[in-house]
Formats: C-alpha cells, sequence, structure tokens
C-alpha cells in the first residue's frame, strides 16, 4: 500500500499493474496479523483480506500468470486446487487464511 491509500485501492491498483487485471465483485473478508520468522529475521505484518472476481473471464483459463513485482523481480501466478492446502499437501502461509475459504 502506498500512504494515503486504501486497502481496497491497493487492491485495484496492484492487480491492474502487475497482470493488467480489473477486478469485480470485491468483498471484504477480514484482517489477519501475522508475526513470524523469514530468514531468521522477525517480521510482522497486517493482511486485509478481499474476496473477488475477474472482470475478464481469461484469468480463469490460464495455468499460469506471470508478473513483475518491484521492479524486474519476476514472479508466477498459479491456482492451486483447495484440497491441496486443506489436506496441507501444499501450504499458504499464514496459515489462517485458511479460515476463509
Amino acid at each position: 500500500m502506498k500512504f494515503g491509500e486504501t486497502s481496497l485501492e491497493a487492491l485495484k491498483r496492484e492487480f491492474q499493474e502487475e497482470i493488467q487485471a480489473e477486478l469485480t465483485n470485491i468483498r471484504y473478508q477480514g484482517c489477519l496479523e501475522s508475526i513470524f520468522v523469514f530468514k531468521g529475521k522477525p517480521g510482522h505484518e497486517i493482511i486485509q483480506l478481499y474476496g473477488c472476481d475477474f472482470v475478464d473471464p481469461k484469468f480463469y483459463q490460464l495455468q499460469q500468470i506471470p508478473f513483475v513485482e518491484k521492479k524486474n523481480r519476476q514472479k508466477l501466478g498459479l491456482w492451486v486446487e483447495i484440497d491441496k492446502l486443506m489436506s496441507g499437501e501444499l501450504y499458504v502461509v499464514p496459515s489462517q487464511f485458511l479460515d476463509y475459504l
């Protein structure tokens, strides 16, 4: 989030900037607070969680969605079966996220 930007504005902007996608049916789900250690360093994050849909249905047909984060940090978004998360075959952090599925 940029200073002075709401979490809803940041959500829309980030999807537009990173994968050129417009969102619809946006619903606020809740707030998660996560205290963790990553690479030996403590971290603390506040997550504003939203549910939403893509305006363009093409995004649901893609196996992978490439995007760039923070100038030249290329990443790959993947669709993951919820059952694999719920069973523990794959994991998501923070784990409290699963309570919203």
